[in-house]
């Protein structure tokens, strides 16, 4: 009786400690495969300061998350989210599909910036639908997220050929629901494709047409004509790079 106590014993101080394990290093387990997957597929570095997960809870919380600009942008990031809330199903953990009430964005930083054929964000959604096009989604984990939001998004929109920034916006918040409802669920690098498309579409719907003329304006009507002697060359790429936004026969920005 006494040895079978001591094994029930040791089992249960193996069993907390494999708990207690658990959950000290999911979390950067979690962090390393967003940071190795994020910079596969997406073709530029992602960096994650801090993922904690209570698997018993059924909570989970990202910390400033950036992407890097693709190559031939510039240096900074493209897209920084300083958290990332998540309300998780602890029974589903074990299941086909992980269950997600809630993901929460909230306070994201977007730099768009545009060149003549196309911009970073269109960049870095072609990278990523060409690489999920071949990727082995059936080796990672399908989610269920019931409700996706985004709070807080700043936007800057530039170009190279000015110093400085062409405008700033703030987005309204989004929301996106019942994501990998039906089937088996959607991965995570499918759940990033749709919160960037989505991005993208509201930003340039946010910024409509209307928008886009004032601000040619402001090149056709300089203050004091007090310009440097380049101006005109710079007024005219300027407008080229605004083209696909104002003419309807021209390409669509998207990729």
């Amino acid at each position: 009786m006494k040895s079978w106590k001591r094994r029930a014993a040791i089992l249960s101080i193996l069993l907390v400690a494999g708990m207690v394990f658990l959950m000290w290093n999911m979390g950067s387990l979690v962090q390393s495969t967003i940071v190795k997957t994020g910079s596969q597929l997406l073709g530029t570095p992602v960096k994650l300061d801090s993922v904690r997960i209570n698997p018993f809870k059924g909570t989970g919380e990202l910390r400033k998350l950036a992407v890097a600009n693709p190559t031939n942008y510039s240096e900074g990031p493209a897209v920084e989210i300083q958290e990332i809330a998540a309300q998780i199903q602890p029974a589903s953990l074990m299941g086909e599909k992980i269950r997600v009430p809630s993901l929460a964005i909230s306070r994201v930083k977007v730099a768009y910036e545009r060149h003549l054929k196309s911009g970073n964000l269109e960049s870095l959604i072609q990278h990523l639908e060409e690489q999920l096009a071949t990727w082995p989604t059936d080796q990672e984990s399908h989610f269920q997220v019931d409700l996706l939001t985004l709070k807080d998004i700043q936007v800057e929109i530039s170009t190279p050929i000015l110093e400085q920034p062409l405008l700033s916006l703030q987005l309204p918040d989004m929301t996106l629901e019942h994501l990998g409802a039906e089937d088996k669920g959607v991965t995570a690098s499918e759940i990033t494709s749709h919160i960037m498309r989505h991005l993208l579409d509201q930003l340039l719907a946010e910024f409509d047409e209307e928008g886009w003329q004032g601000l040619l304006k402001r090149f056709d009507s300089p203050a004091g004509g007090a310009l440097p002697s380049k101006f005109n060359e710079v007024k005219e790429k300027a407008k080229s790079l605004l083209n696909p936004f104002l003419n309807p026969s021209s390409p669509n920005p998207k990729p």
